[in-house]
């Protein structure tokens, strides 16, 4: 990278100090913060759990206050992405490049992966949540929250779809690349109040998208204008539980 005019190499190798630890998490039963710690036996220094964090999926959906049943609040959009994406983005690699040889006398058209073109924080619209109950099993308090959501937006993906025709070497030009999405849906997210953890998640929406697109493309010496109009409807449902 270039800052003020003097280059910085920024290649070189990092190292943690936790390498190779095991960090562990327990939830102080007073202030209910989480605490971090070295698993047993291991030698590692207090110091170097400054600084770390706890983090789960579903946390975005707790009140950032104390709460009654009945009461509601809102969360951000881009917190849907743990029902969508419970985890992170975990994406099935096939081997090879994907590329696949014309016919002999045919033509091969590259349209670009948009297949992980969905960013949750450009979509916008109302995610609301309400605390219904609270209920006990066994030794246990569970909070009970009704998830409801309505979303949509834009996207455009253009840019990202130049970068990887160029990756493969291909002369593409889009002048329109986007994908619009309009989402709603509705869940539950139970709360282990005693352990201060996720206890159950069930989920479901429906998904409306379209993709409009249009580039140039050289193909055997001849340039190619192409358009692509595609709309899909999807149906989803997630179911969590945790032991």
């Amino acid at each position: 990278p270039e800052h003020d005019g003097v280059i910085i190499d920024a290649d070189g190798d990092r190292e943690s100090d936790l390498e190779d630890h095991v960090v562990l998490f327990d939830r102080d039963a007073e202030s209910g913060e989480w605490l971090a710690r070295f698993a047993e036996e291991d030698d590692g220094e207090e110091e170097w759990l400054a600084g770390l964090r706890a983090d789960m999926d579903f946390l975005r959906f707790l009140p950032g206050e104390a709460v009654e049943v009945g009461d509601r609040w809102s969360v951000e959009v881009a917190a849907i992405e743990d029902f969508f994406e419970p985890g992170g983005e975990l994406m099935v690699v096939p081997e090879g490049d994907g590329d696949h040889d014309a016919p002999e006398g045919g033509i091969q058209i590259s349209i670009g992966d948009t297949g992980g073109s969905t960013d949750w924080s450009e979509l916008e619209g109302d995610v609301t949540v309400e605390f219904v109950e609270i209920r006990t099993e066994g030794d246990n308090r569970l909070g009970v929250l009704a998830i409801a959501l309505e979303a949509d937006g834009v996207l455009d993906i253009a840019a990202d779809l130049g970068t990887q025709a160029a990756d493969r070497g291909v002369d593409s030009v889009y002048s329109l690349a986007e994908i619009e999405h309009e989402v709603t849906g509705k869940g539950e997210i139970v709360w282990n109040l005693t352990r201060g953890c996720l206890h159950s998640v069930t989920f479901e929406a429906e998904s409306d998208v379209t993709t409009d697109m249009e580039w140039s493309q050289d193909a055997g010496g001849m340039e190619l204008d192409l358009s692509l109009h595609q709309v899909s409807s999807d149906t989803f449902g997630l179911r969590v539980g945790v032991e």
